[in-house]
């Protein structure tokens, strides 16, 4: 199966493929650069790819922001805010997309002889109407994914990730920058190596962990763990419900230990009571959960809420 490819570059070669891409349009907007230290120059280019049974996205970039979300339309829509020093090195940087022959969209800049200068960069929104699976990269930038499906990947070396009503696995990943996950029907995985990380609303496995900032972790009612939580620097704060199961420990090396809501679970016990370690025991003794903090206080919420009570 062949693949389909489209580039543009700048605003005298456009062109649409047998991608199934419409025109594309070019706005002029210096007044919005992605540094204000230098001379700047941006543009917008916008273009369409066909659709094709909620197929996986792979977006990447060397520099700048990804937006990847889903709405009501029939096609993807892309649009690209390219920025460069000058009109002309604008003109030379192109973007790229295509359809893999196992059906994966690609999109991505493509930068003159594969040079990235100082000042370019590309950052994307793209609306889809549906993704199952989705891939997304910035060398540089923040990262935002809301409503879509099937295993997630976010990476960026230095910005934030958002992800929001993710019908699946999320694997997210920061070298600088806070991770913020909400409605998660899946496991999740996430690593800061500077920032905080909140895990609202999850309904599989946690695993968190961040060298500097405090954790959120809030796992829905009918979710029974387990939980894998641990911060260098920073408190963490932890919310299970009714169907939590298995051996759960809590250690600060220096830090408060808070546990709110035990008696509202009969079936809990308590094997440990320390100043620096408490380990419960829901259920039963798998799995095995264990929070972990060297530098803040730790806090457990357990409450029985039903799952028709968390979602009123």
């Amino acid at each position: 199966m062949r693949s389909h490819r489209l580039t543009i570059v700048g605003a005298a070669s456009l062109f649409a493929a047998t991608l199934g891409l419409g025109g594309c349009v070019v706005i002029v907007d210096s007044d919005h650069g992605y540094r204000t230290d230098w001379p700047r120059y941006d543009e917008i280019r916008s273009f369409t790819i066909a659709y094709d049974a909620a197929a996986p996205i792979t977006v990447s970039t060397d520099r700048g922001s990804i937006l990847v979300r889903k709405a009501d339309v029939t096609d993807i829509e892309v649009t690209a805010r390219v920025y460069a020093r000058s009109a002309a090195r604008a003109e030379d940087i192109g973007v790229h997309a295509e359809r893999s022959p196992d059906g994966v969209v690609i999109v991505e800049p493509q930068w003159p002889h594969y040079n990235r200068r100082s000042g370019d960069a590309v950052s994307f929104e793209i609306v889809v109407p549906d993704a199952v699976g989705v891939n997304a990269y910035s060398g540089d930038g923040a990262i935002t994914i809301e409503g879509l499906a099937g295993d997630l990947e976010a990476n960026t070396d230095d910005g934030p990730i958002t992800v929001q009503g993710h019908d699946g696995s999320v694997h997210a990943e920061s070298g600088d920058g806070a991770i913020t996950l909400t409605d998660i029907v899946g496991d999740v995985w996430a690593r800061s190596g500077d920032g905080a990380i909140k895990a609202l609303g999850v309904a599989g496995v946690v695993d968190l962990a961040t060298e500097d900032g405090v954790i959120v972790a809030d796992l829905t009612s009918d979710s029974p763990g387990p939980v894998r939580i641990h911060t260098e620097d920073g408190g963490v704060s932890l919310h299970v419900g009714t169907a939590f199961m298995g051996r759960l420990a809590l250690q600060s090396d220096d830090g408060r230990i808070d546990v709110r809501g035990l008696k509202t679970r009969p079936d809990a016990s308590l094997e440990t009571l320390s100043r620096n370690l408490v380990v419960l025991h829901f259920a039963g003794d798998e799995p095995r959960s264990l929070v972990t903090t060297e530098d803040g206080a730790i806090r457990l919420d357990v409450d029985q809420r039903s799952a028709d009570d968390a979602a009123n």
